[in-house]
């Protein structure tokens, strides 16, 4: 495979070597599009798209809602989501298109849901974005296009929220979902402590946290606790009432069986691999 060159303000799309699906993440492309006039009408794509605006302005429309773009801006297209962008003349934009069965696990896991497509404050990731894309050829394209991906996704998973946003990133969700990420750990933390602390039915702050968050508030709750088990089997915590008791967990043999149905192998198998 070679790459063709292409003159200064032409669009550039660089085609990723395909991995075996069961490796994680996929990237397929790592494109540069100069001129969007293509892009007026509604998509709806079967692989995820992250993208970056590298100049002009436009609105991005996804779920009955509409959300500003400028340059600088990240915002992501998912599988399966219709979304349609009305530009301005000066519109471009870099964008990288990846599949894969890592890609559920990685957005619950940084919070990234189809409530907030777009992240501002990032313009600071143009020059490595720009970098890479010129740096790209056949041998490092796997690893270059998803390096830039899982960057830049660490970034925004930290960006600060906009004044601009919808007013769903503003519902009481938020609040509820930072109180659960200080305090998984509480074994005695759930629906009924949330709506008491809020003041809010627990039926509506599950369905509230699930639209919000794009996971359920039980499967949440024991992800984190999951992961943090890990880190503790991995930080040398050896005796499993420890881990789980400093997990969230109230019984060690229930952490067992949830651990296991989550992670495939059982706590102290996971410790033997560790090792």
């Amino acid at each position: 495979m070679t790459w063709e060159g292409c003159a200064v303000g032409e669009s550039i799309c660089r085609f990723i070597p395909v991995k075996r699906a069961d490796e994680g993440i996929n990237t397929l492309n790592f494109v540069y599009e100069a001129d969007s006039s293509a892009i007026k009408r509604p998509f709806l794509r079967s692989a995820y798209m992250l993208h970056i605006v590298t100049s002009g302005s436009a609105v991005l429309e996804m779920g009955n809602e509409k959300y500003p773009l400028k340059k600088g801006d990240i915002f992501l297209a998912f599988a399966a989501v219709p979304y349609e962008i009305t530009r301005d003349e000066d519109l471009s934009y870099m964008y990288i298109t990846f599949i894969g069965m890592r890609v559920r696990s990685l957005f619950e896991e940084l919070g990234i849901s189809r409530s907030r497509p777009v992240y501002s404050g990032l313009g600071h990731l143009l020059p490595f974005w720009e970098n890479a894309l010129a740096m790209l050829v056949p041998a490092n394209a796997n690893i270059l296009a998803e390096s830039v991906l899982l960057f830049t996704l660490s970034h925004m998973c930290s960006s600060p929220r906009e004044k601009n946003q919808p007013e769903e990133s503003f519902s009481p969700a938020g609040d509820i979902k930072a109180f659960v990420d200080s305090h998984y750990t509480d074994p005695e933390l759930s629906l009924k402590v949330l709506s008491q602390k809020f003041s809010y039915s627990e039926k509506y702050i599950s369905a509230m946290f699930k639209k919000h968050v794009g996971t359920a508030f039980s499967d949440y709750l024991r992800d984190l606790r999951i992961q943090r088990a890990c880190q503790l089997m991995d930080e040398g915590v050896t005796v499993m009432s420890e881990v789980a008791a400093m997990s969230g967990f109230k019984d060690p043999l229930y952490f067992s069986k949830v651990f296991k149905a989550k992670m495939d192998r059982s706590p102290s198998g996971h410790m033997k691999l560790r090792r």
